[in-house]
């Protein structure tokens, strides 16, 4: 979702509140759309990594291969 749409939809939800509120709750909600959690940085690290050549690239024949390596934890 686009900031200008998340913009309108938080608009729309609580227009009750006071234009300056209104401004401060928008711009603190799409603010944190914008930040990526440990989890998101860290994969976001590991491609990163995968695309210098740091890390190998993990590559599976089939779906069923995939899955065994999840469920093993061999991922």
């Amino acid at each position: 979702m686009s900031t200008i749409a998340m913009r309108e939809f938080i608009k729309s939800e609580i227009d009750f509140l006071p234009e300056d509120s209104l401004l401060a709750v928008q711009d603190f909600v799409c603010q944190k759309l914008h930040v990526p959690n440990t989890e998101t940085l860290a994969a976001i690290q590991e491609t990163e990594d995968i695309i210098a050549g740091k890390i190998e690239r993990k590559s599976y024949k089939t779906a069923a291969e995939l899955f065994a390596a999840i469920r093993s934890g061999k991922n």
